[in-house]
């Protein structure tokens, strides 16, 4: 996976979906960390360097011209984790910037109540994205009830998979 996740910051893609879990059901930290590190080329588990100076900057970037980090979204496999508010936690101290949830349900329209706790609990920290069932005919509905700012809408034939952020 993480060579995956190399490949396609190297090739300038602009974001991944990814995720792992542990057997207990919990955000598998080390397995993370490697993603993390070859998604954005810093380690999810020790801090950056500190602020640089204009010079050495530039000359850092001049020397080594490295891939834009990539957008991180943690996938569907949240809706495993045996303790969601922790893991809420721990994804959004990982640095992700979406959690892609059907509110541990079978289907996002059938998770609205777990959806509107995310939602509060996130609190503007990260994007909570509705996902897995989301169509034309249960978007406002999922949207209006649970304040979720992105939606992944399913994909049905002849209608490529869309993400939209509200």
């Amino acid at each position: 996976m993480c060579e995956s996740i190399r490949l396609c910051r190297q090739i300038g893609v602009r974001g991944v979906v990814i995720g792992a879990l542990t057997s207990k059901g919990d955000p598998d930290l080390p397995a993370l960390s490697r993603m993390i590190h070859a998604a954005t080329g810093v380690s999810a588990t020790t801090p950056g360097p500190g602020p640089a100076t204009a010079s050495t900057a530039d000359i850092a970037i001049a020397t080594n011209p490295e891939p834009r980090p990539l957008t991180l979204v943690f996938h569907r496999a949240f809706d495993e984790c045996r303790d969601p508010f922790g893991a809420l936690e721990q994804i959004i101290n990982l640095s992700f910037s979406t959690i892609l949830t059907s509110g541990q349900a079978p289907n996002a329209e059938a998770g609205i109540p777990m959806l509107c706790q995310l939602v509060d609990k996130a609190a503007g920290r990260i994007t909570i994205m509705a996902g897995k069932g989301v169509t034309a005919d249960n978007v406002a509905k999922i949207i209006r009830q649970t304040g979720v700012p992105a939606v992944h809408l399913s994909e049905r034939p002849g209608i490529p998979e869309i993400l939209v952020r509200i």
